[in-house]
């Protein structure tokens, strides 16, 4: 945890009426905290293997590193939040989130989890230039040709985000303690 983390979970507990939320995407293991207020939240994003690979392998650690970390983080008393982040269709996405759901719930009971939340990839438009030239040198599973203009950002079709969006719901909830945990749906 970097100093400035610990520094802003150190002084928090005098917000009790805020939360707050560090996210990471990082694999390290957590000390035992000093003290960890309730009101604070340790988030890690996962997305598939298969993004991660086209995409994130040579800047973040691996999903199943994460959810070690989640795990680790959980057993020591941390708050832990999950992150669906960014969801990205692809040939075998629904598998592939079967597994990461079915590897996180067995290594941290809902009952660690203070939320969990799920979001759609939108790229700004020098970001589309960026996946544009991954395209070209065929190594991003993005399809930024299925993607459609909503506002300022490229994203997919809301069709396709609802159906995304309720099939991980189904996959979360469908294990025990995961159905009544606080959810939302960000970057929407």
């Amino acid at each position: 945890m970097s100093t400035m983390a610990q520094g802003l979970m150190d002084e928090f507990h005098q917000f009790k009426h805020l939360k707050l939320e560090l996210r990471t995407k990082s694999g390290r293991l957590l000390a035992p905290p000093d003290s960890c207020p309730e009101n604070v939240v340790i988030a890690w994003t996962l997305t598939t293997p298969t993004v991660w690979r086209n995409s994130e392998s040579h800047f973040v650690a691996p999903p199943s590193e994460r959810i070690n970390a989640l795990s680790h983080a959980a057993s020591l008393g941390y708050r832990v939040a999950v992150k669906f982040n960014p969801m990205v269709p692809h040939a075998g996405w629904v598998g592939e989130f079967e597994e990461i759901v079915e590897a996180m719930v067995r290594s941290s009971p809902a009952s660690c989890v203070d939320h969990w939340s799920m979001g759609i990839l939108r790229l700004s438009p020098a970001l589309n230039e960026i996946v544009e030239e991954l395209r070209a040198r065929a190594i991003g599973v993005f399809s930024p040709k299925k993607m459609i203009k909503d506002g300022k950002y490229l994203t997919y079709p809301e069709e396709l985000r609802l159906n995304m969006y309720r099939r991980i719901h189904q996959i979360v909830s469908a294990h025990e303690g995961w159905s009544s945990l606080p959810f939302y749906v960000s970057l929407e």
